[in-house]
């Protein structure tokens, strides 16, 4: 009976340790270390800056930028090169599967982020509604 006894505070020490894991509160400033959070936006970010993205359809595009490629570099460098001269460059942000890009002449065009694969990015723009497609190399 008192073998009994000594392990009720144990067993309820391990039931209040489980049940405290059921809810999380991601507002808790404890939730601030990113290795225990996945981070869509950061991801969709660190999928553009691999590599250089060359266009596979020339709609909405000028004849130099369609024979040209984007590179993203950094957490916000963008840079679209045109015959080796850099054409247009600026910042870019990923947010809510939106890819927004700052460019250096004041310019602000937004995309929606239509998909992201296996090498390929779709996005639309959120101005003019044309698709573009991109592959990466």
């Amino acid at each position: 009976m008192k073998k009994s006894l000594k392990l009720i505070p144990i067993l309820l020490g391990i039931l209040m340790t489980a049940t405290s894991c059921l809810y999380v509160d991601r507002d808790d400033d404890r939730w601030d270390d990113d290795d225990y959070y996945y981070n869509p936006d950061e991801e969709l970010s660190l999928y553009l800056r691999e590599g250089r993205w060359y266009p596979m359809s020339k709609s909405g595009l000028t004849e130099c930028e369609f024979n040209s490629y984007m590179i993203f570099r950094g957490h916000s460098m963008y840079t679209y090169d045109c015959h080796e001269v850099n054409y247009d460059a600026g910042t870019f942000s990923v947010h809510d599967g939106y890819l927004k890009i700052h460019y250096d002449n004041g310019d602000l065009m937004t995309y929606r982020i239509v998909r992201a694969s296996n090498g390929e990015l779709e996005i639309r723009s959120t101005s003019d509604g044309i698709t573009y497609l991109y592959v990466r190399n």
